[in-house]
């Protein structure tokens, strides 16, 4: 993905272009953290690689910590239009322009959290925003504004949307579950995820006034895929409108 900013901002906006080197294939003891963000996403969304814009860091620190599980980065992608901010006569911008763009809180587009450590690139891997699950705010908005609702009325807020996988699409999801994603989370977060414990999710986590929280997903179970006497577990999530990838933990 190669994305145009200002040369002032170098400190804040981080480039993701297609020049790093290529990830070692079996060791990830030193690594560039923008690198390895960078493969997982054109892995998992290949379709974001058509996505021009600002890519703004809130980690402290760039480097890896040589202790595992430790350090963390906050990323979000804003869309914009590279170039003068000048439209042409009589034309009208639909996206905004990079110069002086400033986001008061995280992106609505896109906001990625990643965990890194030095087993595996990626500790842990979370993804909101409406390029991910827009398609389920309005399901998840109706759940929320019904605090009444039980867990049978979220199902059937959820069925009404129409999801592409739904609770009865299970085999659906799993073959349009790319093999180009499953490797990525094997290799980058060592998950192997076994798709046969796929179950369909929908939970509503807090009330009214706090924040809007509401889940719905397929969960995918698995096991760490590294050779140790400990066999650790895991778990990918997938959203059910279009099966994008949510999270991985």
């Amino acid at each position: 993905m190669r994305k145009k900013f200002p040369k002032s901002a170098l400190v804040s906006l981080l480039l993701l272009a297609s020049a790093f080197a290529i990830l070692p294939a079996q060791r990830f003891g030193e690594f560039d953290r923008v690198a390895v963000v960078e493969h997982f996403l054109d892995a998992v969304y290949p379709d974001l690689k058509h996505v021009y814009g600002l890519v703004l860091s809130r980690s402290e620190e760039f480097h890896l910590s040589n202790a595992d599980g430790l350090s963390a980065q906050q990323i979000d992608i804003a869309p914009c239009r590279p170039g003068s901010g000048v439209p042409g006569a009589g034309q009208k911008m639909t996206i905004p322009h990079c110069t002086g763009l400033f986001l008061p809180s995280f992106s609505e587009f896109l906001t990625i959290s990643v965990g890194y450590s030095a087993r595996f690139p990626i500790k842990g891997f979370r993804a909101r925003g409406s390029f991910v699950d827009g398609k389920s705010q309005a399901a998840k908005r109706e759940i929320w504004d019904h605090p009444e609702w039980e867990r049978p009325e979220w199902m059937e807020a959820v069925l009404r949307a129409k999801p592409r996988f739904g609770p009865a699409q299970k085999r659906d999801l799993l073959h349009s579950i790319p093999e180009q994603t499953l490797k990525a989370i094997r290799t980058f977060t060592g998950c192997q995820l076994d798709l046969d414990t796929a179950s369909f999710w929908v939970n509503r986590l807090g009330h009214k006034p706090d924040n809007m929280n509401v889940e719905i997903q397929w969960m995918v179970q698995g096991h760490e895929s590294s050779k140790g006497a400990t066999v650790n577990s895991c778990s990918a999530d997938f959203e059910p409108f279009e099966g994008k990838l949510l999270s991985v933990q």
